[in-house]
């Protein structure tokens, strides 16, 4: 576990665009800042911060690519399920 990096992403789900990324490997300090972030935007219910483990930018990018597409995806997961 000593290879996983971790990422705080601050995400606007109005204009689908990554407002921050912030990068870890102190497990304490990443989930008081997580903390942090969600205090500071409790009230915006546009913004999402999530804390991602990865063993890389690139993984990050590749497992999470919503979080970086530069626009909102938002799948309608009743279709999905239905197919």
């Amino acid at each position: 576990m000593s290879d996983l990096i971790l990422f705080l992403l601050v995400f606007n789900r109005a204009s689908g665009e990554l407002v921050s990324i912030k990068q870890y490997d102190n497990q304490d300090l990443a989930t008081s800042e997580l903390s942090l972030e969600e205090r500071k935007n409790a009230e915006n219910e546009n913004i999402e911060v999530v804390l991602i483990g990865s063993d890389s930018i690139a993984t990050l990018k590749r497992t999470h690519g919503h979080y970086f597409s530069g626009r909102e995806t938002n799948p309608d997961y009743n279709k999905l399920l239905n197919a």
